[in-house]
């Protein structure tokens, strides 16, 4: 805010597990999580636990855990279970989330069923060279 950060995410990978500290405070409010993300060969996520306090500061834990084709989740909205296969979208996930989505969906061809419901897409919007480096737009 103005010339000072309002925030961090810090992101760090070990092969198949992802692990973000993400925050951001602004005028005292918002977001302090820690999330373990376990990814499957398609890159979506089979486990994860975000732990901390949401934007208003009332403690959150969220969990996801697929097992035997079975996806379960429970955050402060609900408890639910799923047919496993879709790419779950958490309720207090980091920013990173969007990254991890848009590399599963490049690896499943551009579309894949969302937990709890719905379907993802993604498509390239646009490509060019930024002070010497190439980069690409994508629409989920």
């Amino acid at each position: 805010m103005s010339t000072n950060p309002a925030g961090s995410q810090v992101v760090t990978s070990n092969r198949n597990e992802v692990t973000v500290d993400f925050e951001f405070n602004v005028r005292g409010r918002g977001p302090k999580t820690h999330t373990v993300i376990r990814l499957d060969q398609r890159g979506v996520p089979v486990s994860s636990l975000t732990t901390g306090n949401d934007y208003y500061k009332q403690q959150i834990e969220e969990r996801l855990a697929v097992e035997n084709g079975v996806a379960r989740w429970s955050n402060t909205a609900e408890t639910n279970v799923a047919k496993a296969g879709g790419f779950y979208s958490s309720m207090y996930g980091p920013p990173e989330e969007s990254a991890i989505l848009a590399r599963a969906l490049l690896k499943a061809g551009g579309r894949m069923p969302v937990l709890p419901a719905g379907e993802a897409t993604i498509r390239k919007a646009g490509e060019m060279t930024v002070k010497g480096t190439h980069v690409t737009a994508y629409e989920i």
